[in-house]
């Protein structure tokens, strides 16, 4: 019996730990995504692409980020596939904006600690 009130406390600790960053990366993800979009006067649909395009680097990293640590792919490697993550969302951002890829990692790298340290 006891070991049944432990499993169901360690479940619900970790929904709630899970629940907590997930709730942190939506409110990264809504600064980041309304600080461009007032900055470079985006439209709703541009928005959506740069939400989602977001997202999907985020948890690309993550999951690079999680096999580098388990040992089934190198820091080179992983490094390699963050630039190929980048230059995809840095292209949709040059295409959203019309803007400078410069310009735009610049002002992506201020609004993102911005928006972490929030």
């Amino acid at each position: 019996m006891k070991k049944y009130i432990l499993l169901i406390v360690v479940a619900f600790a970790t929904i709630g730990v899970n629940a907590q960053k997930n709730e942190k990366f939506i409110k990264v993800r809504e600064c980041y995504v309304s600080t461009i979009a007032a900055e470079y006067s985006l439209d709703e649909d541009q928005q959506e692409s740069l939400s989602e395009a977001f997202t999907k680097k985020s948890k690309e990293s993550n999951t690079l980020k999680k096999q580098m640590n388990a040992g089934s792919i190198t820091k080179e490697q992983r490094q390699a596939k963050m630039a190929e993550v980048n230059a995809e969302f840095f292209n949709l951002l040059k295409t959203l904006t019309g803007k400078k890829l410069k310009e735009l990692k610049a002002y992506d790298k201020e609004t993102r600690a911005k928006c972490i340290n929030r």
